[in-house]
C-alpha cells in the first residue's frame, strides 16, 4: 500500500517548466547576481506564442521571481510587429495569433519597467521533421514502460532535437459511494463539544453533480531537457529515443493513459544552449549563490554589455502525435492507488476510518469517536463509504472517495477510452 507524499519543492528556474526542481534544505544566502531569465521559442503552429520571462532567485526564496509588465514583442524581417502581454500566471502571451514562416528572421525586444532593454540575435525557422512513429514498450529488465520517439529526415536537413511531453490519466476515486451520502441533523450545540456532542446522521441520495466524482482525468506536463541528435549518424534518423520512463508499478498507470508527445527542431546554436545547461545539471549548478559559471545564449542587455542575460530565443518547427495505453497492454499486474484506501485497524491509515458515532468519550480512556466522527465529516470534508447496522459507519478521506479532491471531473477533448 502506498500514500502520496507531499513535499514543499523549490525549483530553480532557467526555462519555467523545463528545468527540474529538487527538494529544499536548509542553506545560508551568500553572494548573489541577480539575471533575467527568458523562455523565448515561437513555433510554426498558428496560435498565440508564448514568451517566459522570470529572475534567478535564492535558494531559500519559496517562488520564481516573474518578470511583470515588461514590454515584449517579436519583429519579423518584414517589418510586421507582434506585441505580447502578460496573462494572469506571468507569462507573455501574443496578442494575436501568429506562426513562424520560412526565410523569415525574427528578433525578440524585451523593456523592463525599470528602463532596461534587451534584444535578441535574429533567428530563422529551423527544418521539418514529422514524428513517424510514438509507441510504449515494456522493459522486463528495468520493470518499467519506456515510450519511445521515431523520425525519418533522411531527406531533409533537420539535425537537432529537443522533447517535450504532455502526460494525462484516468483516475477511478476507489472508494466512491455511488448512492448515498451522510447528513448531519438534529444538532444540538448547547453541550460542551468536548465532552458530548449530540446528532443524527441519515443517509440522502446524491444529487447528478455528486455522483461525478468518481471519474477524474490529471494533465501534467513534463519538466527537464530532453535531447537527441542526428549528426553523427549517416542515415539521419531518430529511432527508439525514450521520450517518457514509467515504472511498472506507478499509479499513473492504474487506469488509462495517454501521452502528447512535441517534437522541436532546433538550430545547432539554441540545441548547445540546451545540451550545456542540462550537462550542468540546471540553474542550481549555474547559479546558486556563488554562481559557479555561466551560459550565455542569444539575448544580450542594451544597457550593459557585462550585465548577465540567460535565455535563449528561438523559431522552431514542431510536430506532435499522441498514444493511448493500458497497464493490460504490456500484461502488468493493475498498479496501486494513489492513496491507501483499503481499511485497516492499522491507526497509520488516515484514509479509510471506522467509527461507531454512539461513543461519545464520556467513560474516561475513551476515544470521543462522535466528535472525531463529527470533525472529519464537516471539517475534512471525508466521504461516507457504507454503514455496518445502524451505528457503525465506515468513512474515506476525500482522495479516496472523490477524485475531485486532487484532479478534475472534466473529461478532456482529446479522450479516447
Amino acid at each position: 500500500m502506498k500514500t502520496i507524499a507531499r513535499h514543499r519543492i523549490v525549483c530553480f528556474i532557467v526555462f519555467i517548466g523545463v528545468l527540474s526542481c529538487i527538494e529544499p534544505f536548509e542553506i545560508e544566502s551568500r553572494t548573489f547576481e541577480d539575471a533575467l531569465v527568458i523562455e523565448g521559442t515561437i513555433t510554426n503552429e498558428m496560435k498565440h506564442q508564448e514568451i517566459k520571462i522570470s529572475r534567478t532567485f535564492l535558494l531559500n526564496e519559496n517562488e520564481p521571481a516573474i518578470e511583470n509588465n515588461a514590454q515584449v514583442s517579436v519583429v519579423d524581417s518584414q517589418q510586421n510587429t507582434y506585441v505580447f502581454s502578460q496573462n494572469s500566471s506571468g507569462t507573455y502571451i501574443s496578442n494575436t495569433p501568429f506562426r513562424a514562416l520560412n526565410n523569415t528572421t525574427y528578433k525578440l525586444f524585451i523593456s523592463t519597467t525599470d528602463g532596461r532593454q534587451y534584444e535578441s540575435q535574429n533567428v530563422e525557422l529551423t527544418p521539418t521533421s514529422e514524428i513517424t512513429r510514438l509507441y510504449a514498450e515494456f522493459d522486463s529488465l528495468n520493470d518499467n514502460v519506456k515510450v519511445f520517439v521515431d523520425n525519418d529526415n533522411a531527406n531533409n536537413e533537420a539535425q537537432f532535437f529537443r522533447y517535450e511531453y504532455e502526460e494525462t490519466y484516468k483516475i477511478i476515486a476507489p472508494k466512491f459511494e455511488p448512492t448515498f451520502n451522510v447528513e448531519i441533523i438534529n444538532l444540538d450545540t448547547s453541550e460542551d463539544l468536548e465532552i458530548l456532542l449530540t446528532y443524527d446522521m441519515i443517509l440522502v441520495p446524491k444529487t447528478e453533480e455528486q455522483q461525478g466524482l468518481k471519474i477524474c482525468y490529471t494533465t501534467m506536463e513534463s519538466i527537464g531537457i530532453r535531447q537527441t541528435s542526428t549528426s553523427d549518424f549517416d542515415d539521419n534518423i531518430v529511432f527508439r529515443f525514450p521520450v517518457r520512463i514509467i515504472d511498472k508499478d506507478d499509479s499513473v498507470l492504474r487506469e488509462r493513459y495517454s501521452i502528447l508527445v512535441k517534437q522541436y527542431v532546433q538550430s545547432l546554436e539554441s540545441y548547445t544552449f540546451y545540451k550545456i545547461i542540462n550537462e550542468l545539471g540546471g540553474i542550481e549548478s549555474l547559479l546558486s549563490e556563488n554562481q559557479p559559471g555561466f551560459v550565455s545564449g542569444n539575448i544580450l542587455s542594451l544597457n550593459s554589455s557585462t550585465e548577465k542575460v540567460l535565455g535563449f530565443f528561438e523559431a522552431a518547427t514542431v510536430s506532435s502525435k499522441r498514444i493511448y495505453f493500458n497497464y493490460t497492454d504490456f500484461n502488468l499486474s493493475r498498479p496501486e492507488y494513489f492513496y491507501d484506501c483499503e481499511y485497516s485497524a492499522d491507526p497509520r491509515n488516515q484514509n479509510h476510518l471506522r467509527f461507531d458515532y454512539r461513543i461519545t468519550g464520556e467513560v474516561p480512556g475513551t476515544i470521543p469517536e462522535r466528535l472525531i466522527l463529527f470533525q472529519l465529516l464537516t471539517e475534512s470534508n471525508y466521504k461516507y463509504w457504507s454503514v455496518e447496522g445502524d451505528f457503525i459507519y465506515y468513512i474515506v478521506s476525500p482522495e479516496c472517495g472523490d477524485c475531485t479532491s486532487f484532479s478534475s471531473n472534466i473529461i478532456p477533448d482529446f479522450w479516447e477510452d
